[in-house]
């Protein structure tokens, strides 16, 4: 096997396995970009397509969703996520969206952000230590799965990453958002959140 040809295997390898960030892999993130038609061409064939965002610095494989590809086999299974962390994940999206607009080009935000944001969709409860407990575990799985990343030499401060922009559309915002209304409504009322089915 030759150079060009481990290159490439090892960027279809990557991408199968799921997302690549530019600066963690720019080995990787070349050859995509170098022989972008040619890996594009070999995915079509499995039904998938190569969602790349350049000047972002990320890229993930996509089921391609029509009639022809339906009869495939799913290669890339759709995620399913628990209310909480599709209620986290919609704060971080208003809150990139707050700071897009105020002009910020890297977007922060605090753990302690993270909790008050989050506590507005939990019941009240006197042991707040088990309360954070549990929503330190959602940013940790939000953080598994590359949406925010935490800041070097700060165990307190995330920087949320654009790949959340594309996750999170406009579309998955409104239909989630009809929801929230529906469960502050039930929180005033004394109730709160307390199931985990996916969204």
């Amino acid at each position: 096997m030759n150079e060009i040809n481990i290159e490439l295997s090892n960027a279809y390898i990557s991408l199968l396995k799921g997302i690549i960030i530019k600066e963690n892999k720019e080995k990787i993130w070349d050859t995509i970009l170098n022989y972008r038609n040619q890996i594009e061409d070999y995915f079509r064939q499995l039904g998938l397509t190569l969602k790349l965002y350049e000047e972002e610095g990320y890229c993930y494989l996509q089921q391609i969703e029509d009639d022809e590809a339906n009869n495939l086999l799913k290669l890339v299974p759709k995620t399913q996520l628990s209310l909480h962390l599709s209620l986290l994940l919609v704060s971080l999206r208003k809150y990139m969206l707050e700071s897009t607009a105020n002009g910020d080009e890297k977007i922060v935000i605090s753990k302690e952000e993270i909790f008050i944001k989050m506590k507005n969709y939990l019941k009240e409860t006197s042991n707040e230590i088990r309360q954070e407990k549990e929503i330190t575990s959602y940013i940790k799985k939000i953080e598994e799965m590359k949406f925010i990343r935490k800041l070097k030499n700060s165990d307190n401060k995330y920087e949320i990453l654009r790949l959340l922009a594309s996750f999170v559309d406009a579309q998955w915002l409104d239909d989630l958002n009809k929801c929230i209304l529906e469960y502050k409504e039930y929180i005033e009322k004394g109730g709160g959140i307390e199931d985990e089915e996916g969204i």
